[in-house]
């Protein structure tokens, strides 16, 4: 593990590198992000908090990867936030109780505030290595807030203001880069995207998480119009929507809030499917409505629609050898 996990950590074990955090919210800080980032640590990487704390979606999508455990601490024990399993402190390392309860009694409790909706997009890009980066982000946070980035950089708070000639100077410098760009004021909107850079392209894979307020609708009957206008000239392979219930404000609370469920999946070009997947054209990207039920149907459904996508076949045009 890196020199500033072992100087950083509040306690330091054969089997764990521990943080104890006590922040109302904890982002994905420069000492955390070096931490979370390591290669090949010999300690499990442990983040305590209270229950009180709440997690950024990019230190969140971290630790949902496997980067390192989300312990809660609580006043009967602790428990992981991302399940709620409760754990016990063995004097190397948190790790799951035996026979435990399936849910810890902080796990189970109501959120603090009353939840809205948050629509997330996964969407993978490749661009010729001479594009200006950050344009499919821009786009999509114009359309969706109404205002563009304010700011990106690699940790939180970003370091930079939003200027796509930065982002890209510094995507060029590097195999693998990995960036988090923040919403302006209208509407919450956080993006993480990892850039990895070969001598004839850039693959992009970004994830795009906007918040919405109790009772209102995210707009995803104009969402193929929006996406397919901006698809047309930015190389977008494909692009997943899915919904959840959350906080407006994209903090994460070590409370059941719900699963995500998928709503739609667009792919570049014409595909088809069996029947029971009923498909669109807008512009380039072909579209499969999945539903709007939270169930795990849903992610079956989905599952079932990526195994059986094909690429339409364009008909065979005759040529002057054909009739030999």
């Amino acid at each position: 593990m890196s020199d500033i996990t072992t100087t950083a950590a509040d306690v330091l074990t054969d089997d764990a590198a521990i943080f104890l955090i006590d922040r109302q919210v904890v982002p994905l800080s420069p000492t955390l992000s070096q931490a979370l980032h390591a290669t090949d640590p010999p300690r499990a990487l442990q983040l305590v908090t209270p229950t009180t704390s709440r997690l950024t979606l990019p230190l969140h999508a971290l630790i949902t990867a496997g980067r390192a455990d989300w312990v809660v601490r609580e006043e009967s024990g602790y428990y992981t936030g991302l399940t709620g399993q409760p754990l016990q402190w063995t004097g190397k390392a948190f790790t799951p109780i035996p026979d435990a309860p399936n849910y810890a009694k902080g796990f189970a409790q109501h959120p603090s505030e009353p939840l809205g909706t948050h629509l997330t997009l996964t969407l993978q890009a490749k661009h010729p290595t001479s594009t200006l980066l950050g344009a499919l982000t821009e786009h999509l946070m114009q359309a969706l807030t109404g205002g563009p980035p304010t700011g990106w950089g690699t940790t939180e708070p970003t370091e930079h203001p939003w200027n796509r000639t930065d982002l890209t100077r510094t995507a060029r410098n590097s195999q693998a880069l990995q960036t988090i760009t923040t919403g302006n004021a209208h509407r919450p909107a956080t993006a993480v995207t990892s850039y990895t850079r070969t001598q004839a392209e850039t693959t992009e894979s970004t994830t795009l998480t906007i918040g919405y307020h109790p009772g209102e609708r995210p707009p995803l009957e104009r969402l193929p119009e929006m996406v397919s206008a901006i698809a047309a000239d930015q190389n977008l392979a494909s692009i997943l929507l899915q919904t959840r219930l959350g906080r407006p404000d994209l903090t994460i609370e070590p409370r059941w809030s719900g699963t995500s469920s998928p709503v739609a999946l667009a792919m570049k070009g014409s595909y088809t499917a069996p029947p029971e997947f009923p498909s669109t054209r807008s512009g380039p990207m072909t579209w499969f409505t999945l539903g709007t039920q939270n169930t795990k149907a849903t992610w079956q459904t989905y599952r079932h629609l990526t195994q059986t996508l094909t690429p339409a076949t364009p008909p065979r045009t005759p040529n002057s050898t054909d009739n030999r």
